[in-house]
C-alpha cells in the first residue's frame, strides 16, 4: 500500500510538472509573438502615420484624381484636437498648475475627459523628453501624445490576439487558434480608419480600446475584480466604456447572485474610481463629475441650422441632409430629450439582465451581445457622433465576425457528420486508418475555410472602414444604423423573445429593490460600527 502511494504521488507529480512546463513554453510562446507584434504594429504604424499626415496635413476633405483623371471628393474630416488642446492641456497641467475640472478661459475650457486620458499624456512627456531633453515645450508635448496613440494602438493590437488564442472555441486547436490571432491583430494593425484618426492625427480613442478589451478579458476570464478596475480605468479616459457596467454587473447576478455581483464587481469598481479621481473629486466636486459623465455642450446647443458644424452628426442630420425635415426634426427633438439612446440602452441592460447566464457562458454569446450594444450606443448617441469614433468599434467587429464564422461551419460541419454518421451506421466495415485520415483531413479543411473566411471578413471591414471615411459626415449616422441592423441580426433569437416575457420584468424589478436594500444596509452597519467607535472614544 506503501508502494502504491509513493507511485501515485510521483505520477501525480510528474503530471503537474508536465503542466507547468507546457504553461510556462505557451505563456513564453504568446508573450514572444506579442511583442513581435507589438513592435511590426506600432513600427509601421508611425510610418503610414507619418506618411498620411503629410499627405493629407490640416485639409478637412481631400481631392481624390485616378488614373483616368476623373476626381472625387474625400470627406476625410480631419481633427487637429491633439494639436490645439491635448498639447495645450498637457503644458498647462505639468507646468502651470492647472485644474482640468474648473471653468477656464480660452481653449483650456474644452477638457472634457477623465483624468487618466492627462495622466497618460503627462507620462509620456516625461518619456519624450528623456529622448528630447534640449527641446521646446510644445514639441515635446506634441510628441509624447503621439507615442502615447501609438503605444495604446499598437497594445490593443496586442489585446485582441490575446483575446482570440484565449477563445473557447479555438483552444483545442494549438495552430490554428495562433494563425487566426495573428491574422485578427495584423488585420486590425492596418484598419484605415485606425491608421487616419490615431496613428496620424492621434485622437483620444485607444487607451480606452485598449482597456476595454482588457476588461472583457479579464471578465470572460472570471476575474471580476481585476476587470472591474480595467472598466474604472477605460471609462476615466473616455465615458463610453461607463455604460458597460450596468449590463455587466447585471449578467453577474443572473450567472451568480447579487451579493457576488456587488462584492466581486461594483464595489471594487466604484472604490477604483473614488481613488482614481482623487484630489478632483474633493476640490471641484460638481464640476468634477459634471465634466467626466456630461461631457461635451448641453444638448440643447445641438441645431440642424447651421448644419451640425463644431457638433457630431445623428441621424436627425442625416434625414436633414436627405431633405425629410419633418422627420428630421422629429429626431432632434427627441434626441435632445435623449430618447432613442435611453431607450436602446435600456433594451441593451434588460437583455443583459433576462440573458445574463446564458451570455456569460458562451463566448459567442458574450461577445456579440457586447458588438451589438456597442454599435447601438454610437449609432443613437444624443449629441451625435464622430468619425474617429468608429475606430473604437473595430475589434469588436473584428472578434464577431470570426466568432460567426466559426459558428456557421461548426452548424454545417455538425449536419455533414450527422449525414457521415447515419451512412456509416449502415456500413461498418470501415477500417480505422481512413477514419484517422478522415479526421485530419476534415480539420485541416476546418482550418482553410475559418482563415480564408476570417480574411475575407477583415477585407469587408476594411471596405466599410473605408466608406465611411470618405462618405460626407451628414451620411455617416445613417451607415451606422446600417450596421446596427446587421448586428442584430447576429443576436439570438431567443434573447429578444425574452423582452416580451413578464415574468422576467417582475424579477428585474426584484433584483433591483434586493440591490439597493443590500446597500442600504451595508451603508448602515459601516455607520454604526462608526458610532459605536466614537461612543467608545468619549467613554475611554
Amino acid at each position: 500500500m506503501v508502494k502504491l502511494r509513493e507511485k501515485s504521488k510521483s505520477v501525480i507529480g510528474k503530471l503537474v510538472l508536465s503542466f507547468r512546463r507546457k504553461l510556462t513554453l505557451n505563456t513564453l510562446f504568446v508573450l514572444i509573438i506579442s511583442l513581435a507584434l507589438f513592435v511590426f504594429a506600432i513600427y509601421f504604424k508611425n510610418i503610414i502615420g507619418v506618411w498620411i499626415y503629410n499627405e493629407v496635413g490640416f485639409n478637412y476633405s481631400y481631392t481624390f484624381v485616378n488614373a483616368d483623371g476623373v476626381s472625387s471628393l474625400w470627406h476625410f474630416e480631419t481633427y487637429l484636437d491633439s494639436q490645439i488642446y491635448y498639447e495645450l492641456f498637457t503644458i498647462s497641467f505639468i507646468f502651470d498648475g492647472w485644474n482640468p475640472y474648473i471653468r477656464s478661459s480660452g481653449l483650456l475650457d474644452n477638457y472634457l475627459y477623465g483624468p487618466i486620458f492627462l495622466y497618460g499624456e503627462v507620462i509620456f512627456y516625461f518619456l519624450a523628453y528623456l529622448f528630447l531633453p534640449g527641446s521646446t515645450r510644445e514639441n515635446i508635448a506634441h510628441e509624447g501624445i503621439k507615442w502615447n496613440a501609438l503605444v495604446f494602438d499598437a497594445l490593443s493590437v496586442v489585446m485582441l490576439y490575446i483575446l482570440i488564442t484565449n477563445l473557447n472555441a479555438f483552444r483545442k486547436r494549438r495552430v490554428t487558434k495562433h494563425v487566426v490571432g495573428l491574422l485578427g491583430g495584423i488585420g486590425f494593425a492596418f484598419i484605415p480608419i485606425n491608421l487616419f484618426y490615431i496613428d496620424a492625427y492621434f485622437l483620444n480613442i485607444p487607451q480606452m480600446t485598449f482597456f476595454t478589451l482588457l476588461t472583457f478579458h479579464q471578465f470572460m476570464n472570471e476575474k471580476y475584480i481585476l476587470s472591474s478596475i480595467s472598466l474604472s480605468i477605460a471609462w476615466l479616459t473616455k465615458q463610453i466604456p461607463l455604460f458597460f457596467l450596468i449590463p455587466m454587473f447585471f449578467m453577474l447576478i443572473r450567472k451568480k447572485n447579487i451579493r457576488f455581483a456587488l462584492k466581486k464587481f461594483l464595489i471594487p469598481h466604484v472604490l477604483t474610481c473614488f481613488v482614481l479621481s482623487i484630489p478632483w473629486l474633493f476640490i471641484t466636486p460638481l464640476l468634477y463629475v459634471g465634466r467626466i459623465i456630461g461631457a461635451g455642450r448641453p444638448l440643447w446647443y445641438i441645431s440642424l441650422e447651421h448644419e451640425a458644424w463644431g457638433h457630431g452628426t445623428s441621424l436627425a442630420h442625416s434625414f436633414y441632409y436627405l431633405n425629410c425635415q419633418t422627420f428630421s426634426q422629429i429626431l432632434l427633438y427627441l434626441n435632445i430629450a435623449m430618447i432613442p439612446f435611453l431607450a436602446v440602452f435600456f433594451m441593451g441592460t434588460l437583455m443583459s439582465h433576462f440573458n445574463g447566464e446564458e451570455i456569460l457562458s458562451d463566448e459567442f454569446n458574450f461577445y456579440i451581445y457586447m458588438n451589438w450594444f456597442v454599435i447601438i450606443l454610437h449609432t443613437f448617441l444624443s449629441r451625435g457622433v464622430f468619425k474617429y469614433y468608429d475606430a473604437f468599434l473595430n475589434p469588436f467587429m473584428i472578434l464577431s465576425a470570426l466568432l460567426v464564422i466559426n459558428k456557421v461551419i461548426s452548424l454545417i460541419g455538425n449536419e455533414s457528420k450527422k449525414s457521415n454518421d447515419t451512412k456509416s451506421s449502415l456500413k461498418d466495415n470501415y477500417k480505422t486508418n481512413s477514419k484517422i485520415g478522415k479526421s485530419k483531413y476534415d480539420n485541416l479543411l476546418y482550418a482553410v475555410v475559418l482563415i480564408v473566411s476570417f480574411v475575407l471578413s477583415i477585407a469587408c471591414l476594411y471596405s466599410i472602414d473605408w466608406w465611411l471615411m470618405i462618405i460626407i459626415r451628414y451620411m455617416h449616422p445613417l451607415l451606422l444604423l446600417g450596421l446596427t441592423i446587421v448586428a442584430s441580426f447576429m443576436i439570438p433569437l431567443p434573447f429578444y423573445k425574452s423582452l416580451f416575457e413578464k415574468n422576467n420584468y417582475k424579477k428585474f424589478g426584484s433584483d433591483i429593490k434586493q440591490t439597493f436594500v443590500i446597500c442600504f444596509r451595508k451603508i448602515d452597519e459601516i455607520f454604526e460600527k462608526v458610532v459605536k467607535k466614537r461612543k467608545k472614544r468619549e467613554i475611554t
